[in-house]
């Protein structure tokens, strides 16, 4: 992880982002609902930094490769979102890196629990959430398309 940087993501970062998450909803034959909205990726600054969350990005060289976003969320909550990494990044301990980042912002905020939302779909992502601790959340209600939701104390 030696040539992988990291930073808070910019407004100007939101068409590289979104040229990662297209392909990887269709790499996994994501089917989005008709209202499935981007806009919170084109306001990334306004949708979670002003909001006291995080949107990291990171980059390998000077391009972004990878992301997640955290959200505070019902008290003393946050929510772990939009956690991504482009296809030729996958398999080298880049998302368990990027997740551990993740817990450790979290932490550092001083959040008692983390939560997020996923669908079945990203089996090896929800196999990394479960090595980390991550439990079936059942006291939610979901959001559309979603299928599982999950949680873990921090």
């Amino acid at each position: 992880m030696h040539d992988i940087t990291h930073r808070k993501a910019r407004n100007s970062d939101s068409e590289a982002i979104q040229n990662i998450l297209i392909p990887i909803f269709r790499e996994y034959n994501i089917r989005l609902p008709d209202n499935y909205s981007l806009a919170d990726i084109d306001s990334l600054e306004e949708e979670y930094l002003d909001r006291s969350g995080e949107f990291i990005v990171f980059k390998r060289e000077q391009a972004i490769i990878g992301f997640f976003a955290l959200l505070p969320s019902v008290k003393n909550q946050v929510e772990l979102k939009r956690l991504y990494l482009t296809a030729s990044e996958r398999g080298q301990g880049l998302g368990k890196f990027m997740l551990k980042e993740a817990l450790r912002i979290a932490r550092k905020s001083g959040y008692a629990k983390i939560h997020l939302e996923t669908v079945s779909y990203f089996v090896e992502a929800i196999s990394l959430y479960r090595k980390f601790g991550f439990k079936k959340n059942t006291c939610t209600t979901l959001a559309q398309g979603h299928d599982i939701a999950m949680i873990m104390d921090l």
